[in-house]
């Protein structure tokens, strides 16, 4: 039997015996598979309880063999003895308790569990025989009593989690935003563009009336056509969908053309500067007339007319 284990059953024993249920204390106590000296003495005491003075020798020789030096297992068989009419014996044993005291005036016993001191005296009239307080037993420490149920022997890791770090201005943009998987191949044509290719997973920030839409893509922001996007959900994995085939999770394929491009640009989301260095790329040429700008896209072999009004 373990340690643990043993101080369960010694501390069970004593509760029940606080109840005054002696058969109960009684019980626990005998199951107790390596009693020590001072459990024995418990039994024997709840012995003398019940009057079985045969089980209480029995008991206390047991509790003084555990520990010889035990006095107050010595007066507990005296008395036992004088109770048996053995006189001699008690005689014995009370001079043996004596000697055990090794001096000292009176042995307290608070500290081993214990709530009884045993005295040392000198009469020399006839008085009553002084004998334990009935219910009085050894009781287990009460710190390791106090730590059968929260103390872990076999010990648990304690998994700390670092604290989140911050989310920059565009990472929390993009979590506000709209997710959009590219279902088709798109080239920037200018510095507000972005280009993106099939399965690219955007988030819209803001849909212009002429189909155009600012989006977040690898923490850079651009136009695309909306036309090129479609509306995607992600959510979290689920344990099933890992096992399935990774196939799956490719990208569709292209679809057989690309919808028109947006016609008109939203002159809110362009600037001077970008048209400059567009066109200083030779990228686009622009003309100016009669307060609006007109755009001639010439690097592919379809040609767009996109007019802007200022």
């Amino acid at each position: 039997m373990s340690l643990v284990e043993t101080i369960r059953q010694w501390d069970e024993g004593v509760v029940a015996a606080d109840k005054k249920d002696w058969p109960a204390a009684f019980q626990i106590f005998c199951e107790i598979q390596e009693p020590n000296s001072k459990i024995y003495f418990n039994i024997g005491c709840l012995c003398l309880i019940t009057g079985d003075l045969n089980a209480t020798e029995k008991a206390f020789d047991n509790s003084i063999c555990k520990d010889e030096h035990l006095a107050v297992a010595f007066f507990q068989r005296g008395i036992t003895f004088y109770k048996k009419q053995k006189y001699k014996e008690a005689l014995r044993d009370f001079q043996k308790t004596f000697h055990e005291l090794r001096g000292n005036q009176l042995i307290d016993y608070k500290l081993l569990g214990l709530w009884y001191k045993l005295y040392a005296c000198e009469k020399h009239k006839l008085f009553d025989l002084v004998e334990l307080p009935m219910g009085e037993l050894f009781r287990p420490n009460k710190h390791h009593v106090a730590q059968l149920e929260k103390k872990d022997y076999l010990g648990k890791a304690k998994v700390q989690s670092a604290p989140p770090r911050p989310k920059t201005p565009e990472i929390r943009r993009a979590l506000e935003g709209e997710p959009h998987r590219v279902c088709y191949e798109f080239f920037s044509e200018t510095a507000n563009e972005l280009s993106l290719l099939p399965g690219n997973i955007v988030f819209v920030l803001q849909k212009g009336a002429d189909n155009w839409a600012t989006v977040i893509f690898n923490g850079k922001k651009g136009l695309v056509p909306y036309n090129y996007l479609e509306p995607v959900e992600l959510t979290l994995s689920s344990k099933k969908g890992q096992e399935t085939n990774q196939s799956e999770d490719l990208p569709k394929p292209l679809k057989d053309e690309p919808p028109e491009r947006p016609a008109v640009l939203d002159t809110s989301m362009l600037n001077a500067k970008d048209i400059e260095e567009s066109s200083a790329k030779g990228n686009c040429k622009y003309e100016q007339a009669l307060g609006c700008i007109a755009v001639n896209h010439i690097i592919y072999p379809q040609t767009w007319l996109c007019a802007l009004y200022c």
